[in-house]
């Protein structure tokens, strides 16, 4: 174990997905341990993943995409959007969550009860990091907060009123 940890070559690896040379490797964590790989040549299934991909307890399967949806239509579905440009940054947000060599948004959705606000963070996990935990509740200490980081990707915190920063 030492000699791998201090003399060992070091993989980056990633949990749903990971950017490499220009192409999104998206891990679908079906019974196949199917691997999309997106491009601008479009989707395919690769055969070989050119990163490391991990595969955690509470990560769920993806369903292979179906060609000829449209995540634009399915998003007016299942979305409730107050502005057309709340529609066109919300889609710029989960692209950006896919690129994961760049700063990560924090989204807050605020609205008055029953404006879709979990349900539109249940959708974001779903297509982004479906796990068995989409939504949950803000952990009360620093350790249980930096255990749900690193098993999750994609965290939605429901019902947060404020949030402490720093210490006291």
């Amino acid at each position: 174990s030492a000699k791998a940890l201090f003399e060992g070559t070091v993989y980056e690896t990633y949990k749903r997905y990971g950017v490499h040379k220009g192409k999104l490797y998206y891990f679908l964590a079906d019974e196949k341990n199917s691997v999309l790989c997106i491009s601008e040549a479009g989707i395919e299934e690769c055969k070989v993943s050119q990163i490391r991909l991990i595969k955690r307890k509470t990560m769920l399967a993806q369903p292979m995409p179906l060609e000829g949806k449209d995540l634009a239509d399915m998003m007016k579905k299942y979305y409730c959007f107050a502005s057309k440009e709340d529609e066109m940054l919300h889609a710029v947000i989960l692209v950006a969550r896919l690129i994961t060599s760049i700063e990560q948004p924090i989204v807050i959705y605020s609205g008055p009860k029953g404006s879709y606000k979990t349900t539109s963070m249940d959708m974001d996990k779903r297509i982004l990091d479906y796990t068995s935990a989409n939504i949950t509740k803000l952990p009360k200490n620093e350790e249980d907060f930096l255990l749900t980081l690193d098993s999750q990707d994609v965290l939605c915190f429901d019902n947060i009123d404020s949030m402490m920063l720093g210490s006291k």
